[in-house]
């Protein structure tokens, strides 16, 4: 039963992320082809 729960909230958790990645799309991350990570650092410590 945990084996079955654990699954779902991974796919939930992946789906989460790819529709994370669309929403960084459109708000103009991955236009370098720099790290996602680095992208993300930056956003969250410019100044």
């Amino acid at each position: 039963m945990q084996k079955n729960l654990d699954e779902n909230s991974y796919k939930k958790r992946i789906e989460n992320i790819e529709k994370g990645k669309s929403y960084l799309k459109s708000n103009g991350f991955f236009k370098s082809k720099s790290n996602l990570f680095e992208d993300i650092q930056k956003f969250i410590y410019k100044r």
